[in-house]
């Protein structure tokens, strides 16, 4: 049915831009499903609390004396026996959420579905970005077919049209993952401090190349990648199986299949969700 709606759409709109016409009916179809998508942080923590009371020996901070409490050890004032003083104990940090920065490549080859005939990768990349907008953060959009066919803008944003534009965009040609402009956007050997990363890869067979297939002097970027990402998500249309999908989930990609259009919502609110729940500690713990 959505097929049929886009095509439909398409030519009873035949006299505007197909492109903005297309990025509409994507974002009418994703609405629905489009939810805040911000991530557990903690804030700074609060104002100390006071803690038990201990013994003021002489040598202590004076300022450290606590009188009352002193004062109820009896009348005799004796320095280092009835001198009490009151500790203290930094109070829980506030649970807190932070913007996600989402940086999403997509499969615009001849195996994917054109984007005319509704395609169930540009329905999840659409509720991806869209949320992710909705929750203050910012989306970096790449479209990817055969080597040198990439589209893509260097930078995160926060421009809904542009990011539109990209998920839309369509080569149509052979499949070969960028993994030399994935090599380049991360060249550290350690994940940063500041800030959290978030990768998805949407394709069909397309993912193998991401591992490395038939570019093997890049079969080292998937795996050095995912060390400086906080989370890494490839999900596949259709169904993957065998040693490739066993190589990423060894690496530490989450692996999600979307059979059909109609399923690219669930699939997309599951991923939100372990987006949502990273934190560092936890994956440290993991």
């Amino acid at each position: 049915g959505q097929a049929l709606g886009l095509a439909r759409t398409l030519e009873l709109m035949a006299g505007a831009d197909p492109n903005a016409v297309m990025a509409a009916w994507y974002e009418a179809e994703a609405r629905p499903h489009v939810a805040p998508l911000v991530q557990r942080g903690l804030a700074p923590a609060g104002p100390a609390i006071p803690g038990p009371v201990e013994e003021w020996e002489l040598g202590d901070d004076l300022a450290e004396l606590d009188w009352p409490a002193t004062l109820t050890t009896g009348a005799v004032f004796v320095p280092g026996v009835t001198t009490r003083r009151r500790t203290f104990i930094a109070d829980e940090p506030e649970p807190a959420y932070e913007p996600v920065l989402l940086d999403l490549y997509l499969d615009s080859s001849g195996s994917m579905t054109n984007p005319q005939r509704g395609s169930a990768a540009i329905v999840a990349g659409t509720i991806l970005s869209l949320s992710v907008l909705r929750g203050g953060g910012r989306v970096r959009v790449t479209s990817w077919s055969s080597a040198g066919q990439v589209a893509g803008d260097s930078t995160y944003t926060r421009d809904r049209v542009e990011i539109m534009r990209q998920l839309t965009t369509f080569f149509g040609g052979g499949t070969t993952f960028p993994l030399d402009l994935l090599r380049a956007r991360y060249p550290e050997s350690q994940r940063p401090q500041d800030g959290q990363r978030h990768l998805v890869v949407l394709s069909d067979a397309g993912l193998d190349t991401f591992l490395g297939r038939g570019q093997e002097e890049y079969a080292d970027v998937a795996p050095a990648v995912r060390r400086v990402i906080d989370t890494g998500s490839l999900m596949i249309i259709g169904h993957w199986r065998g040693q490739a999908r066993e190589q990423a989930e060894r690496l530490g990609y989450d692996v999600a299949e979307i059979p059909d259009v109609m399923q690219a919502p669930e699939a997309c609110a599951a991923l939100a969700a372990r987006i949502a729940a990273y934190t560092p500690e936890g994956a440290a713990r993991g």
